[in-house]
């Protein structure tokens, strides 16, 4: 049932800039977030444009579910303490 409610939201929310953030809620970045993205050839011409191609190799870890939190910051209130991957 998640898997379907997943796929869904990917299908209905496709262009509305949703899927950033339901993948880092539920914790699936770190499989659909990284690796080699591909698209369609924009360099190409006629049918060369169909031809698959990888534009750039992405990097996910566990650090990025959250954001560092800015030094000036953790200066201000010492009882804070950074996010975990990000000292």
């Amino acid at each position: 049932m998640r898997s379907a409610i997943r796929k869904e939201r990917r299908i209905e929310l496709a262009f509305e800039s949703i899927r950033y953030f339901d993948t880092r809620r539920w914790k699936i970045a770190e499989q659909t977030d990284k690796g080699p993205m591909r698209g369609l050839n924009i360099n190409g011409d006629g049918t060369a444009f169909y031809n698959i191609v990888t534009f750039e190799t992405r990097v996910f870890e566990k650090k990025h579910y959250l954001f560092p939190i800015p030094q000036g910051e953790i200066d201000v209130d010492k009882k804070l303490v950074q996010n975990t991957g990000w000292e």
